[in-house]
């Protein structure tokens, strides 16, 4: 305990005189935003930790002034649904209750908001660090990549952690493996971290019209769930106008007691 005590007390003192200024991974983040394209819509920002939220808020939007710029962390959850609606009100009915003034075009959140939200008004994620599971990272594409969605193009933006970290954890590797079994297997539609990644369309549909999951691994059970769910709706919306319109109509609560997909969006 003694040592550990003296290691981390070792490690306290060397960070010590470390600031923002040194931060070359929140420069490079100031830079991004500043692209005209990227100024020009809305961005979800994404990071596994709140503590990494509370400082990106704070670099970027000192007391809070910019109400452009909004957090949404377990810490903050109660106002979960303010902001949603402020963030992406058009895609959440809110178009008209929410003031042009106080709409939010910069979103920085945990995964608190990967899953089971309508996020359709943006059309650019960025995950500022990388997680572990790329279940994660599907999921976190899946708020803006949904049905309903008016954008043509919609982007995803991945920040790669420091070269001589990697060195040590090799996430980036491990994680573009796990990608890429999931491409392999169940097929996706889009690549998740690089443009190397090699499509399998061929799964994915053979998914959709088999029934068959595959039985390899849990995770990729849940992403099969919801690609293939996701592919039914979709049918019924351009097979099957009529009944797509009584669907459109049932009452949320009903939605929600018959257990449709996390990513069912009006």
């Amino acid at each position: 305990m003694d040592a550990d005590h003296d290691t981390l007390s070792e490690i306290r003192e060397r960070i010590r005189e470390i600031g923002p200024e040194d931060d070359d991974k929140l420069h490079t983040l100031r830079g991004f935003l500043e692209r005209a394209a990227v100024r020009s819509g809305k961005v979800l920002i994404f990071s596994e930790s709140e503590t990494t939220i509370d400082y990106l808020y704070s670099e970027l939007n000192p007391q809070g002034r910019d109400r452009a710029i909004a957090k949404l962390t377990g810490s903050n959850s109660e106002s979960a649904v303010g902001i949603i609606k402020r963030f992406s009100p058009k895609s959440n009915a809110a178009l008209h209750s929410v003031n042009r003034r106080n709409e939010i075009r910069v979103l920085l959140a945990t995964d608190v908001v990967s899953e089971g939200q309508n996020l359709q008004d943006c059309a650019r994620v960025l995950n500022y660090d990388l997680h572990w599971n790329p279940v994660r990272l599907i999921q976190r594409f899946g708020r803006v990549d949904r049905i309903g969605t008016e954008h043509s193009d919609i982007y995803l933006h991945n920040m790669w952690p420091d070269l001589a970290v990697d060195e040590g954890i090799s996430l980036v590797d491990r994680l573009g493996n796990r990608i890429q079994m999931f491409h392999d297997i169940i097929g996706l539609d889009s690549e998740l971290l690089s443009e190397s990644e090699k499509l399998n369309n061929a799964a994915m549909y053979r998914i959709y019209e088999s029934g068959e999951m595959p039985e390899e691994d849990d995770v990729l059970d849940e992403v099969a769930t919801s690609q293939r769910a996701q592919a039914i709706l979709q049918r019924i919306q351009s097979d099957e106008p009529e009944l797509w319109e009584t669907i459109m109509s049932l009452p949320t609560s009903l939605i929600q007691l018959v257990g449709l997909p996390r990513f069912w969006s009006r």
